[in-house]
């Protein structure tokens, strides 16, 4: 059923980008998606459970452990840093605007500093989210606040997603 429902998604997806590449196909795959769960009872995995707390509680690792954290760390700050810097290199290049990396470095390193202390995911760029940006005319900074202000003000209604299937978001991921 899972391959059923992913299939499903990424037809529709396909099927509304061809018909008007303004509706956002992803959106439709996931309402629909959504609403068929509910319907049929699918009971494979689903997103589950959602909670948001909008004021995280800080936290540090514990000593004993950051010797064991050295490694993932180091991993994770450079593959962390090679996609976004790739990503503002290209586009800077497209824009024939300079790109410092030492800025980039600094940014980069404090934000995951931020997340770490509030127990958040690392934070980086995304290809496919900054050329998707590019695609909807995004030309400044100010895109990036906007679709944050956006997502803030999807989170009351996380709960809606509960029933979407792990199969479909990935396709929305991936397509």
């Amino acid at each position: 059923m899972a391959l059923l429902l992913g299939a499903g998604a990424v037809s529709l997806i396909v099927a509304v980008r061809h018909l008007n590449p303004i509706v956002p196909g992803p959106l439709v795959a996931l309402i629909a998606a959504t609403a068929v769960s509910q319907a049929i009872g699918y009971d494979g995995k689903t997103v589950g459970p959602t909670t948001v707390a909008l004021m995280p509680s800080l936290s540090a690792a514990s000593i004993g452990s950051i010797p064991s954290l050295v490694l993932p760390a180091v991993l994770i700050a450079l593959v962390g840093f090679a996609e976004p810097a790739t990503i503002a290199r290209r586009y800077a290049t497209l824009d024939r605007e300079r790109w410092d990396p030492d800025r980039e470095f600094v940014s980069q390193g404090l934000a995951n500093l931020v997340a770490a202390l509030s127990g958040a995911f690392p934070v980086g760029g995304s290809f496919s989210r900054t050329a998707l940006a590019r695609l909807a005319g995004a030309k400044t900074r100010w895109a990036t606040a906007f679709s944050s202000l956006a997502i803030l003000g999807m989170v009351p209604f996380l709960s809606l997603v509960e029933p979407l299937p792990i199969s479909v978001l990935g396709v929305i991921v991936i397509a």
